[in-house]
């Protein structure tokens, strides 16, 4: 929702993106749990995936800013752990899948937090970096 009224945010269309496939994940996976397993995994690549491009090029449109490379490089993580999983198909460990979602999580994290690590210190700190 707060996204829609950001419409003037750069690639605003990979973010919307974003969001509307962890819906529709959401959605499938209430639909048929009976088949969630093959369908959590291929969705769970799809997901890093599109993730991993959406925030690469945002990281990379972002670049005047402090740590872009944080936010690309959390891109690219997300595109590579993809990749791994469908290395891993026809039917990977439950534990690595959940495995390839935590490292995501902690690639995304470590991104925001450095984006945000400069919003709370002053500006001549910043400055003189």
């Amino acid at each position: 929702v707060v996204l829609f009224g950001l419409r003037s945010m750069p690639h605003f269309g990979f973010q919307a993106l974003s969001v509307a496939l962890a819906l529709l994940i959401g959605f499938l996976l209430l639909r048929d749990p009976g088949q969630a397993r093959q369908m959590l995994v291929m969705l769970v690549i799809t997901y890093l995936l599109l993730q991993g491009v959406s925030r690469l090029i945002f990281g990379l449109g972002i670049r005047p800013f402090r740590h872009w490379e944080w936010v690309a490089g959390s891109g690219l993580l997300g595109i590579l752990l993809s990749l791994v999983l469908l290395a891993q198909l026809p039917d990977p460990a439950g534990w690595f899948v959940g495995m390839m979602v935590g490292l995501e999580l902690i690639g995304e994290g470590a991104a925001i937090a450095m984006l945000a690590w400069d919003k709370n210190r002053p500006a001549t700190a910043v400055a003189k970096e």
